[in-house]
C-alpha cells in the first residue's frame, strides 16, 4: 500500500509540472527577479479538510475503507518571493490502525482476526513552499493553476501528549486561483514519524498519507516589485500607471487621482508659458523707442509687413520675425500707428523685389505688404 501511495504521489507531481496554464506574460519584467514589496504584503491563511490513511505495521490486516479517518488543518504564512513561501501549519487527525494484541495501545474492539485501533493526533510544523509555476515559468498574477511542493519539520502527538514523535512533512498543493483574494487547494500530504507511534514497534517509520480540499484567503496587499527597480537609485519622471484588473478599488482610486494631477499640471504649464511670453513682450515695450529716436535707422524705401494701433501686437510680430532670422524694426508715425518694417533699401527696385518675394512666399501672411517711402 505504501508503494501505491508513493506511485500516486509521483504521478501527481509529474502531472502538475506539465499541466498547461491559462496565463499571460503581462509586462516586460515577466522574467526579472521579484521581491515582496513590503513586510505586510503577500500574507495568507489556509483551511483544509479531507481524509487520511495510517500506514503502520499491521495495515494489511484491515480493509482499505476501514482505515480511512478524517484530516483537518489550518495554516498561516507568507510568500517571500513568487516561488518561495513559508508557513506555520497545525494538523489534526482521526487515525485508524490494526493491532495483533487485545491489550495494544489505542485498541477499541476486535474484527476478523485483528484488533481495531483508533486515536486522535495533532502536529504543528513549519514548512518551506516552492511554487513550481513561478520557479520555472516566471511570475504571473494571471496564472490560474500552479503546483506547489512543500517540505517541513515539526512534532506529532496524541491528544493526551503521552506519545510524542518528531515528524517530517512533505506533499503537493495544487493551487487554483479563484479571484484576487481566494485560491482553491487540492492537496496530497504525507507525514513520516517514528515507527512506534501506533504503539507497535517495527524496523521502519510510520506514514500518514492524506488528501484534502480547502481554501486560501490572501490578505489585501498582494504583489511583488522588480528587484532591479527596488535597488536602483535612478530618478525617473512620474508616468501613467497601468492598473491591472483586480478587485482592489484602492488602485483604481489612486489612478484617477494621478490622472487629475497630470491634467492640472498640464494646465499650469500652459499658464506659465503664456505668462513668460507676456513678460517678454512687456519688457520689449518698455525698452523699445519710437521712430523719433535718432538711434533707429531708416532707409528711403522700407518694406512694411504690419501696421498696428496696439504697440503690443507690433512687438509680438517683431519677436516672431526675429525668431525666423529677420531683423525688423518698429516705427511710429505722427498718428500713433506702429509699423513693423522687415527690411529697408536705398533702391526702390530692391524694395519692390522684396515685397514680391514675401507675397509669393507668404501669400496669406504678407499678402498686404507695402513700401514706406522716407524722403
Amino acid at each position: 500500500m505504501k508503494r501505491l501511495f508513493v506511485s500516486v504521489f509521483t504521478l501527481f507531481i509529474v502531472f502538475s509540472l506539465f499541466a498547461k496554464n491559462d496565463e499571460e506574460k503581462y509586462d516586460s519584467d515577466f522574467y526579472k527577479p521579484k521581491i515582496s514589496d513590503y513586510m505586510g504584503h503577500n500574507w495568507f491563511i489556509t483551511l483544509n479538510g479531507g481524509g487520511n490513511v495510517y500506514l503502520g505495521q499491521n495495515n494489511k490486516s484491515m480493509d482499505f475503507a476501514d482505515r480511512i479517518g478524517w484530516t483537518g488543518n489550518i495554516a498561516f504564512g507568507k510568500w517571500v518571493v513568487p516561488w518561495l513561501g513559508v508557513r506555520l501549519e497545525i494538523d489534526a487527525w482521526k487515525l485508524k490502525g490494526a493491532s495483533s494484541l487485545k491489550s495494544g495501545k489505542y485498541v477499541i474492539g476486535e474484527k476478523a482476526g485483528y484488533y481495531k485501533q483508533q486515536w486522535y493526533a495533532g502536529s504543528p510544523h513549519v514548512d518551506a513552499m516552492f511554487n513550481m509555476g513561478s520557479l520555472f515559468g516566471g511570475y504571473s498574477p494571471k496564472r490560474i493553476y500552479e503546483p506547489v511542493i512543500y517540505a517541513g519539520v515539526g512534532f506529532i502527538t496524541d491528544k493526551n501528549f503521552d506519545n510524542i514523535s518528531q515528524s517530517t512533512h512533505f506533499g503537493l498543493i495544487n493551487k487554483f486561483c479563484l479571484s484576487y483574494h481566494w485560491d482553491l487547494n487540492l492537496n496530497a500530504q504525507f507525514v513520516w514519524m517514528n515507527n512506534d507511534f501506533d504503539g507497535k514497534t517495527g524496523s521502519r517509520g510510520d506514514i500518514i498519507g492524506g488528501v484534502t480540499l480547502g481554501l486560501t484567503y490572501k490578505f489585501k496587499k498582494q504583489g511583488y516589485a522588480s528587484y532591479a527597480n527596488e535597488t536602483s537609485n535612478t530618478f525617473k519622471p512620474v508616468e501613467k500607471v497601468i492598473v491591472e484588473k483586480t478587485d482592489s478599488t484602492e488602485l483604481i482610486s489612486l489612478q484617477e487621482q494621478l490622472d487629475a494631477l497630470n491634467s492640472e499640471n498640464s494646465k499650469l504649464r500652459n499658464k506659465v508659458n503664456t505668462l513668460n511670453t507676456r513678460i517678454e513682450t512687456l519688457k520689449k515695450m518698455s525698452d523699445t523707442k519710437d521712430s523719433k529716436d535718432s538711434s533707429v535707422k531708416f532707409y528711403p524705401y522700407n518694406v512694411v509687413v504690419g501696421s498696428f494701433e496696439d504697440k503690443e501686437k507690433a512687438l509680438t510680430l517683431q519677436t516672431n520675425l526675429e525668431k525666423e532670422g529677420y531683423k525688423p524694426i518698429i516705427a511710429q508715425n505722427e498718428k500713433g500707428m506702429y509699423r513693423v518694417i522687415i527690411a529697408g533699401y536705398n533702391s526702390g527696385r530692391l524694395a519692390y523685389d522684396m515685397c514680391k518675394e514675401l507675397r509669393s512666399k507668404y501669400p496669406k501672411r504678407f499678402g498686404d505688404v507695402w513700401i514706406l517711402i522716407n524722403k
